[in-house]
């Protein structure tokens, strides 16, 4: 059952992990798990046990440093991860709903703004100072 406030549909409801800092940064949907980013650097996989009840399957904190995740990316299979810490991180969804970090690039930058796909490429959008680049 969907309850609706104010123009926004509320799915669930769970309990935050504890942090310090308890605010999320970035979230996606991935087949039949949320998966959230957090200030802190860590990936949540969020899903839907009963109706409106959201549960926390699989945390990994910390994975983007201190300086938190900032975008997530769901491109074919695979879950795409960057943050203020340079780097790029693959992940893929493996029988039971456990997820596996493939690969982790780091980028020669050290904040990861977004990553995109352009021209069935996959970029990344970087802070260098005050400029923003785009790497492919």
């Amino acid at each position: 059952m969907l309850e609706v406030q104010d123009l926004m549909v509320v799915v669930g409801k769970g309990e935050l992990p504890d942090m310090r800092r308890r605010r999320f940064t970035a979230a996606c949907e991935w087949g039949q798990l949320w998966v959230l980013g957090d200030r802190c650097g860590g990936l949540h996989m969020v899903t839907l046990e009963t109706e409106e009840h959201l549960v926390i399957k699989q945390s990994m904190p910390k994975l983007h440093g201190r300086m938190g995740l900032t975008d997530l990316r769901v491109e074919g299979e695979l879950l795409w991860s960057v943050g203020r810490d340079g780097f790029i991180r693959s992940y893929n969804l493996g029988g039971q709903k456990t997820v596996t970090m493939l690969q982790a690039l780091h980028v020669g930058y050290d904040w990861v703004a977004s990553i995109r796909m352009v021209w069935e490429e996959l970029v990344c959008l970087v802070w260098h100072g005050a400029r923003l680049l785009v790497c492919w």
